[in-house]
């Protein structure tokens, strides 16, 4: 988060400008394949923390194995107890710094945690997951990820380091917890109807989230599977049955597309302003990817007073073409949905990328953000 805050002495008003990470996402978006060079049938990207890159790909005999990519080399992770076998292995899933969290499967094919701190494999198992424990997502020393009970019924679970709490969505059939940022955390849930819903997890209250053109009727409905502040991806699937990952930024739901996919594409984690999944190629194996999503770079920020009175001038840069609405709030703390729509940031001149906003002062404290569209 990046704050900026101005003070006119002489009209004696403090206003903050708040970019907060989850309203600075452009729709323009740029992707990277990513693809492990001992994989054969498929490279999955699944978290990324800084410029490395967790996940895990199937090699020739279908063997499962995790990596951490550092953006020029691929590192294989192999926990030494996995059994190496056909659909069998190590799943690199959440990365926080150099600790990777995941699971493997091993010689009972059993599924068992994992944290990996760069150097050591902890097995991290769920005492209620008698038939298997399950490690997504990782946020500092908190982690989260499912088990499956003594019937084989699917249970999300919160890890603060020293304790498990079971994540049940009321009334749902199951619940798979998958990406975690700080204490809130999101995943996925079935409903009577066998439909899945995402899932937002934060502060003891649950919040659905379908995205809006997912078609629950006809399809399996929306997935949520990474965080990071309030920012949250995953995937859907459509009316026509295609796949399409999503970025969700509290506000508005923007597709997320490779544009080398055939049949279907999905969104796994994100930090900042990278997003990591996979895309299919029709019959051909599935390949990760790295999106880059471009921010708002702030080029003026300032207070103007006269005999109008005081105004908030704001001026910035993103790509060219876009829709952006700005929300005031004189409470930082209200969720997104809490802010006021007070205008739009119009291009000046048209095509050159630069924005421009202004703004009459009429309370003593004001913070802003801008979305778009």
């Amino acid at each position: 988060m990046n704050w900026i805050t101005l003070e006119k002495q002489k009209a004696r008003l403090v206003y903050s400008l708040a970019l907060l990470g989850a309203s600075m996402m452009a729709t323009a978006q740029s992707f990277t394949t990513i693809n492990d060079p001992s994989a054969v049938y498929r490279t999955h990207a699944n978290g990324i923390s800084g410029t490395n890159i967790a996940g895990y790909y199937y090699d020739a005999a279908h063997s499962v194995h995790g990596f951490i990519y550092n953006g020029m080399t691929y590192q294989n992770l192999d926990h030494p107890l996995a059994k190496i076998a056909y659909n069998s292995g190590t799943y690199a899933n959440g990365i926080d710094g150099t600790n990777i969290v995941g699971y493997y499967i091993d010689t009972n094919f059993n599924a068992h945690g994992f944290l990996y701190n760069g150097s050591t494999y902890s097995t991290l198992d769920n005492p209620l997951g008698v038939n298997g424990t399950y490690l997504e997502g990782i946020s500092g020393t908190n982690m989260a990820g499912f088990f499956k009970d003594s019937f084989g019924n699917i249970h999300g679970f919160f890890y603060n380091g020293i304790t498990y709490a079971t994540l049940d969505f009321p009334s749902a059939i199951y619940t798979v917890a998958m990406g975690i940022s700080g204490t809130n955390i999101v995943g996925y849930y079935a409903d009577s109807s066998g439909v899945s819903h995402g899932f937002l997890y934060r502060g003891g209250i649950y919040t659905t989230l379908d995205d809006p053109l997912s078609n629950p009727v006809t399809s399996s409905g929306t997935w949520a599977n990474g965080v990071d502040g309030t920012n949250i991806v995953g995937y859907y699937i459509d009316s026509s049955n295609i796949t399409h990952g999503f970025l969700f930024n509290g506000v508005t739901y923007t597709n997320l597309d490779d544009p080398l996919a055939t049949n279907g594409c999905v969104a796994q984690g994100i930090a900042g302003n990278y997003v990591v999944g996979y895309f299919n190629l029709g019959a051909s194996p599935s390949l990760g990817f790295v999106a880059t999503l471009p921010g708002l770079t702030v080029t003026q920020s300032f207070l103007s007073c006269g005999a109008g009175g005081a105004a908030f001038h704001l001026a910035f840069t993103n790509g060219t073409g876009l829709n952006f609405r700005v929300l005031a709030s004189t409470n930082v703390a209200l969720p997104v949905t809490g802010w006021t729509t007070i205008g739009t940031a119009l291009e000046s001149p048209i095509g050159s990328g630069q924005y421009l906003f202004t703004d009459s002062l009429t309370n003593a404290q004001n913070y802003y953000r801008v979305t778009t569209p």
